[in-house]
């Protein structure tokens, strides 16, 4: 293990297993655009991804915080541009650099512990991710051995890519009129498709694996933006001749990937306080005892059936995006 981390010399062949490229890749990239939003939309990010409240500080103070963060994320930067380096040039040094960011975000939680930041109030897009990375969690064992991790892999890649993405994109695009589009759109095609009544099926072809990156990416771009990471592999999957089982797998492992990665982003900023570990406590049995009902209808359901459930959770999941934007 030793030798892997610190080897004789750092070269370009890396010895270990493929998927640990495609993560790391895929962290590099989520810290130099996390980076690179710390250094443009400072005063945001510091407001709305870290909570602080900067408008109950003088003008001296909140100045100083927005310099802080600054100066943050040039550091940020300069070890994601490391990392694009050895992703290139000297793979031999993934594992050393895994250390690294491992390291850093620890380092970063164990002092937010000693010398905590005032924040205001409980997110709840970071509740409800938890609330669905436990529901996931709860019913992964029937289906994890069936999980074929290489086919994802390169879908998984975009979608931790898409996230930070689409969280650089938030401050620039009003919430309300995007939850309008998405929803009108949402609510349209499970319409059509419901009327349609299976019909309607994309045709396999040798472009489904760049079509299947293509939906994760832009799935994690709207996880980033409204933590609406699953909604398009959702109606990827029922464009698709899948039965149930593959259909299940594909979006459920895209879904409980990407939130539990903004989890994570998460929980390494700060943003996952006290009041949110208390908030979450209250909504896990609730969580729990959900999960274990949809299970047992899902193992009732044939595959047309199971068509028809989806597209009406869909429509009535666009229809309250329209609802809430208006």
């Amino acid at each position: 293990m030793l030798e892997r981390i610190l080897p004789k010399q750092f070269d370009n062949a890396f010895r270990g297993h493929f998927l640990a490229v495609w993560l790391f890749g895929a962290a590099v990239l989520m810290e130099l655009a996390m980076a690179t939003n710390s250094l443009l939309n400072t005063r945001t990010v510091a407001t709305s991804a870290d909570a602080i409240p900067l408008d109950r500080y003088v003008n001296g103070g909140a100045d100083a915080v927005v310099a802080i963060f600054a100066l943050a994320g040039l550091f940020r930067l300069l070890l994601a541009l490391q990392g694009l380096l050895v992703l290139v040039r000297y793979r031999a040094m993934i594992p050393f650099m895994f250390l690294e960011l491992l390291a850093l975000h620890l380092g970063s939680k164990a002092l937010l512990v000693f010398h905590p930041i005032a924040r205001s109030g409980v997110s709840s897009a970071q509740l409800g991710s938890a609330c669905s990375v436990l529901g996931h969690i709860r019913t992964f064992p029937t289906i994890w051995n069936a999980i074929n991790w290489r086919r994802l892999a390169p879908m998984l890649a975009a979608g931790l890519i898409g996230v930070p993405i689409g969280t650089f994109m938030l401050p620039h695009i009003g919430l309300g009129a995007f939850k309008l589009g998405v929803g009108a759109v949402l609510a349209a095609h499970c319409s059509f498709m419901l009327l349609a009544a299976g019909r309607v099926k994309v045709a396999g072809g040798r472009w489904d694996r760049w079509a299947e990156s293509v939906v994760g990416f832009a799935g994690g771009v709207l996880g980033g933006l409204a933590a609406l990471s699953g909604v398009l592999p959702t109606v990827w999957a029922s464009l698709n001749d899948w039965r149930k089982d593959e259909r299940r797998i594909f979006f459920q492992a895209f879904n409980f990937t990407v939130l539990a990665a903004m989890l994570a982003a998460s929980a390494v900023s700060g943003l996952i306080g006290v009041r949110s570990i208390v908030a979450f406590a209250v909504a896990a049995p609730a969580t729990l005892i959900g999960a274990s009902i949809g299970l047992a209808i899902y193992r009732h359901l044939d595959d047309v059936r199971f068509d028809r459930v989806v597209l009406v959770v869909l429509l009535m999941s666009g229809l309250a995006l329209v609802w809430s934007s208006l």
